[in-house]
């Protein structure tokens, strides 16, 4: 059958089903006429919008814009799906406790140390600041700096948190 003969089949039988004729119905009709997989529509154009006006800022922020532009040039649900997924997991992991942190680290850059001078332990934290590119690995090498000062072995804490043992304060 030709699409128009097909076309013209599904009208009638939408009529003599007494069917209303929506666009889901007489889509619906058509396939099982013309004996075809009925494809879900693929909202492209209001997807690429969406896509376009999401920021490009940082680079976690460029991939996802990217992983979701492939996604919905390739017309693929589950690309968007994994793009949103993975966004949503990444910003679904509890932040960090800064202000335990920073309120830990004063207490412990005021304290009294025999090991440790308060010269020592600005230029540890110096290091550790200046060495650190993101806030989750900052906030994770400073609990370790701050752990190895309580302990009073802070070179050994500070490389379990990837951190340069110089950076703990204890200069060689």
């Amino acid at each position: 059958m030709s699409p128009f003969e097909i076309a013209r089949e599904t009208l009638k039988r939408l009529a003599q089903q007494r069917t209303v004729p929506t666009p889901d119905n007489y889509r619906a009709l058509y396939h099982e006429i013309a004996g075809t997989a009925e494809h879900e529509n693929f909202p492209e154009k209001p997807l690429k919008a969406l896509a376009a006006a999401l920021p490009r800022a940082t680079p976690e922020q460029l991939r996802f814009a990217r992983q979701l532009d492939g996604a919905i040039g390739a017309r693929n649900w589950e690309g968007v799906q994994s793009a949103l997924t993975d966004l949503l997991n990444r910003n679904a992991a509890e932040p960090p406790n800064w202000s335990a942190l920073i309120r830990d680290l004063v207490l412990r850059l005021e304290a009294r140390q025999t090991d440790l001078t308060p010269a020592r332990k600005r230029e540890a934290l110096e290091r550790v600041l200046s060495a650190t590119p993101t806030p989750e690995l900052l906030h994770t090498r400073l609990q370790g700096l701050l752990k190895g000062w309580a302990q009073g072995n802070a070179p050994e804490a500070a490389q379990d948190a990837g951190a340069d043992p110089a950076a703990a304060g204890v200069a060689g």
